[in-house]
């Protein structure tokens, strides 16, 4: 299953020029499968989320997270419905997303890094990665160079990884993908997945690239 695991939405994020209908058709259109809005420090409320998927569920399955801002960067979080203490700090984040039965995922982890500063010191990576259940490999936010490097200290390190377009526009929309070796129906079955490592993150070569 295709699922693009990081997208915003003009509904709850103020930086996102992306309607959610002009999200879900450009998901459709990109040949994924489902989506999974993350607006920043916003889990959509369930009775909007659910009037939203009577509209559009036979098309695109549509699933909710959030990008939690905290003192080190971002991480998206699934599974937690709940709000988080603004600019908290990512090991206290990790354990209380634990502790709700959610996961966590370092975002974009080398977008504004020094890469030559962690090719010099692979152990800082480690360190940082260690309080997640894993990364966000593939980003459409993160350059080239950005992409390729996650995506060997992924393989390096044997971690779970997931990819999305992380999505302001409709253009880059359905750009990265995760590919899940099983379906998903529901957020519980996503956060499972997501803990059992049964996924990998994927470029969606069916989307046209643009800059990156």
């Amino acid at each position: 299953m295709k699922i693009d695991m990081h997208a915003h939405t003009s509904r709850y994020s103020l930086c996102s020029r992306l309607s959610p209908e002009d999200l879900i058709k450009t998901t459709r259109e990109a040949g994924l499968e489902a989506v999974v809005i993350t607006e920043h420090d916003k889990y959509w409320p369930e009775k909007e989320l659910a009037r939203f998927r009577e509209k559009f569920d036979d098309k695109v399955k549509i699933f909710t997270g959030q990008e939690v801002s905290t003192a080190a960067g971002h991480v998206l979080v699934f599974g937690c419905a709940n709000s988080f203490k603004y600019n908290i700090k990512v090991e206290d984040l990790a354990d209380e997303v634990r502790q709700r039965g959610g996961v966590s995922f370092l975002s974009h982890p080398y977008r504004y890094a020094d890469i030559s500063y962690f090719r010099e010191n692979r152990d800082e990576a480690e360190r940082c990665y260690k309080y997640f259940d894993g990364i966000e490999v593939l980003n459409g936010n993160q350059s080239c160079e950005q992409n390729k490097f996650a995506l060997a200290e992924y393989r390096r390190m044997n971690i779970t990884g997931i990819a999305g377009s992380d999505a302001h526009s409709a253009e880059m929309a359905g750009r990265f993908m995760t590919e899940f070796k099983c379906d998903i129906e529901n957020e519980k079955e996503l956060v499972e997945a997501l803990k059992e490592g049964l996924c990998r993150p994927c470029e969606n070569k069916f989307v046209k690239k643009g800059e990156n």
